[in-house]
């Protein structure tokens, strides 16, 4: 016979036909301070282990996300030229900083990006954790932007 399985119409999660009979709604306060953040590692294996001790020790941020070179490379290039002449020279003082002090390979370079919330107290904790944690893969505090 032709057509489509009359089960397979409504069973499943959704089934074909996407009728969803229950859901559960979980709602939660807004948290106290949202601190947003990225750190920078010299390759992405680097990235890959701190994301992993990041899970292993409980330490997940509200958000947390390990971006590879490709990535890098892309939002690098997308962002606006800066027009102050002072941000300018900061910006190339950085580059040296990572490049020459800290020997990151700008082709092998990853970072993750971050937003820790909760309580004042709370956030100041997970941004001294992740970055304790960041440290031992290599990782250099990149700040929020």
């Amino acid at each position: 016979s032709m057509g489509p399985d009359v089960q397979q119409l409504v069973l499943g999660s959704e089934g074909t036909l996407g009728v969803v009979t229950e859901a559960v709604l979980r709602m939660r306060t807004l948290p106290q301070t949202s601190q947003y953040g990225s750190v920078l590692f010299p390759t992405f294996e680097h990235g890959v282990l701190f994301m992993r001790e990041v899970a292993r020790q409980g330490a997940c941020p509200a958000s947390i996300r390990l971006m590879d070179n490709d990535q890098f490379q892309l939002g690098h290039s997308l962002k606006p030229d800066k027009k102050n002449p002072f941000a300018k020279v900061v910006d190339g003082f950085k580059k040296i900083y990572v490049t020459k002090w800290h020997g990151f390979d700008p082709s092998e370079m990853c970072f993750a990006t971050l937003c820790m919330e909760g309580t004042k107290e709370q956030v100041a904790a997970q941004h001294k954790r992740i970055g304790q944690i960041a440290g031992q893969f290599k990782g250099l505090d990149a700040g929020s932007e």
